[in-house]
């Protein structure tokens, strides 16, 4: 039997396209309607002030970020938000600043409760779309499970901690001392404009992907320290594939090429680990590769560029650092030991500051 014909007595009580349409338009609005009321008066988090309209929709802050002023201005618009609203009552024994910003997230402006919410005693999940936002999703920093989380991080702290970074110091000298004599041979006296920004950065790429992987990128010996890698590592997905033959590389020789007397790299120390097999994949490794070479580069770079303009721009501070300097290193030739170098008391506080 033709399958029209079985189903034409029951023609007539289907719903026509527009019933359809009308039926699941209602059913949504139904649902948006319910979801609203929900974040706006039941959820845990409707008692803390803020917005209602922030508690209604992720949409306030994409509104912010996207579209307000010239983009990005989220940031500024919950430092007005705290000042509004900062001085109510959110419980009966605690106070602001605590405030809503979108329907699953609270922000805090108050330095007493930082025990609370950084201590070791509770374990707190990082929330779970933020897996997602730099593009290493399986990294450690991007981790939102603690106890992933605390088994990665615990594979890599080692190296950076302070006996790590003494016993790498010699190869960060040489580095600085390559860029000193460029500087002296090629800028000093000289009307050549010097971006510090790039100088910067290919020190800290030259430091970081020799430390990771014992890869010289030699950004330093590049024109006007100009490095490929340094100019994009905000778009660091366009390394992926040079990563990922790294990584390749290392899976295959189970260790990564390096001088006998070289320090062991961050991705030797990794494959030597006791972690599982599953967190020993190239996706997983290619993750933690990018972000700590990115971390390690745009961090770094921005405060050593930062600080360089900050110190030349105030006479005062130049003249007081340069004179502390001058007399812990007579002879520019010979840098002292790192040991020699943190106990600076003004240069210390310039890198605190």
């Amino acid at each position: 039997m033709d399958i029209r014909t079985s189903l034409k007595p029951y023609m007539g009580q289907l719903l026509s396209p527009l019933d359809t349409a009308i039926f699941l338009a209602m059913l949504l609005l139904f649902y948006t309607a319910g979801l609203v009321i929900y974040r706006v008066y039941l959820s845990p988090l409707a008692k803390f002030p803020g917005p209602k309209l922030a508690a209604a929709t992720g949409w306030y802050e994409v509104y912010f970020d996207l579209l307000y002023g010239e983009g990005g201005q989220f940031p500024f618009q919950i430092e007005r938000l705290h000042k509004r609203y900062g001085s109510l009552k959110v419980l009966r024994t605690t106070k602001g600043p605590i405030i809503r910003i979108n329907p699953w997230e609270l922000h805090v402006n108050d330095p007493e409760y930082y025990e609370t919410l950084y201590t070791t005693l509770h374990h707190f999940d990082k929330f779970k779309a933020y897996q997602w936002r730099l593009n290493a999703p399986w990294a450690s920093f991007s981790t939102p499970e603690h106890d992933i989380h605390k088994m990665r991080r615990a594979a890599i702290a080692p190296f950076f901690t302070k006996r790590k970074v003494q016993i790498y110091y010699p190869f960060i000298i040489k580095l600085v001392e390559q860029f000193c004599k460029r500087l002296e041979l090629e800028y000093k006296g000289t009307d050549q404009i010097l971006s510090v920004n790039d100088l910067a950065g290919s020190l800290t790429a030259d430091a970081i992907t020799n430390y990771a992987f014992q890869k010289q990128y030699r950004f330093l010996d590049n024109p006007d320290f100009e490095g490929r890698f340094t100019k994009s590592v905000r778009g660091i997905a366009n390394f992926t594939m040079e990563l990922r033959e790294l990584i390749t590389e290392v899976k295959l020789r189970g260790h990564v090429p390096k001088p006998e007397d070289a320090p062991d790299t961050i991705f030797n120390e990794l494959m030597k680990s006791n972690l599982p097999p599953e967190e020993l994949t190239v996706d997983r490794l290619e993750s933690e590769a990018m972000s700590i070479i990115g971390a390690g580069i745009e961090t770094t770079k921005e405060s050593l560029a930062i600080s360089v303009f900050h110190i030349i721009a105030n006479p005062a501070i130049h003249k007081r650092l340069r004179k502390e300097l001058e007399e812990a290193i007579p002879d520019p030739a010979v840098l002292p030991e790192l040991k020699d170098i943190e106990v600076l008391p003004y240069l210390g506080a310039c890198v605190e500051e």
